[in-house]
């Protein structure tokens, strides 16, 4: 989801495209935050920014897919990806 919500730009746009609560996509950013040891992503009330160890994961994590192949579904159907990163 982690890569999703830096496609997208943020929760709300994620949530709009997954169709899934923003609480959840909250939640598991944070794990995933929590697992790493660092923060990926700056909250602010009104913006989401990727930090400089989101953007190093964000690459490394997007070069896994692209080599791989996406891990669901979901992304198989929009797929290339197309990002901007904040």
């Amino acid at each position: 989801m982690f890569l999703r919500v830096v496609e997208r730009g943020g929760f709300t746009s994620t949530v709009k495209h997954m169709r899934v609560p923003v609480s959840t996509i909250s939640r598991k950013v944070s794990i995933l935050e929590n697992d790493l040891g660092v923060p990926l992503l700056h909250r602010s009330a009104r913006r989401v920014t990727v930090t400089q160890a989101g953007l190093d994961f964000y690459e490394n994590a997007l070069l896994k897919v692209i080599f791989y192949g996406p891990p669901c579904r979901s992304w198989r159907r929009s797929w290339p990806i197309s990002m901007s990163v904040a």
